[in-house]
């Protein structure tokens, strides 16, 4: 049976890839419990979460195993695949499929999927200097940072701030600390504004009692803003 850390880490990496976005704490106990305390399998799970109508919607089961495979390196890593990569993991990916459809598998493409994420992942991280490396290992950074956040704060932040705190967060390393910043503003009850291009205003830019956050770049922030930070 897998152990708390390893079950931590592994459906960490399943949410960046299935979701976009680090676990919110409810969803996070609860697909850890199927593996700690109903004894399911890791794979079993992840292939319960690839199959999930929110997941087939990023990840339509009409794509062929090398579509899959291009949609992963486009979420995961930020980046299109090489040929040599695509070519590799789309087999991996035919030859995870027949695997589990040869062991009695109820759903094997969905247990093959989330398998291949898993080896995808586990290998960018291990590629120290490749492209999507960074990438790959900010966005864990930040979703092991929310997940703790999440705990000390004894307060959930929700699957949509998650995601729009993720959707920040790139290869570059400032986006790191302000992502950071915002997780701790979110989860302490305060919420985080993202400044648009256009004229951002009020009820919809209207702070909380608690520590907001405004981000804004220079192309962002403008005259026509009106900001209320309560």
């Amino acid at each position: 049976m897998a152990t708390a850390t390893e079950t931590r880490d592994y459906f960490t990496k399943l949410y960046l890839a299935a979701f976009l976005r680090a676990p919110e704490t409810s969803g996070l106990n609860y697909w850890s419990n199927k593996v700690l305390v109903e004894g399911d399998s890791l794979q079993e799970v992840g292939g319960v979460i690839f199959s999930l109508p929110s997941v087939t919607t990023l990840y339509p089961v009409f794509l062929t195993s090398t579509q899959f495979v291009e949609q992963i390196y486009q979420n995961v890593f930020d980046r299109a695949s090489d040929p040599a990569g695509s070519a590799y993991w789309t087999a991996e990916l035919n030859t995870l499929i027949t695997q589990f459809t040869n062991q009695g598998s109820a759903q094997p493409l969905f247990d093959a999927r989330a398998q291949l994420t898993l080896n995808m992942i586990n290998a960018g991280i291990g590629a120290v200097g490749a492209d999507g490396h960074d990438y790959i290992m900010n966005r864990m950074a930040v979703a092991s940072y929310t997940i703790d956040a999440q705990i000390a704060a004894g307060n959930e932040i929700s699957p949509a701030q998650l995601a729009a705190i993720m959707a920040t967060v790139n290869a570059d390393p400032a986006t790191v600390t302000a992502a950071m910043i915002a997780v701790d503003a979110t989860a302490s009850g305060g919420e985080a504004f993202y400044l648009t291009s256009g004229v951002d205003g009020l009820p919809d830019y209207l702070g909380t009692i608690h520590d907001d956050t405004y981000y804004a770049t220079n192309s962002t922030l403008t005259a026509g803003d009106d900001l209320d930070g309560a």
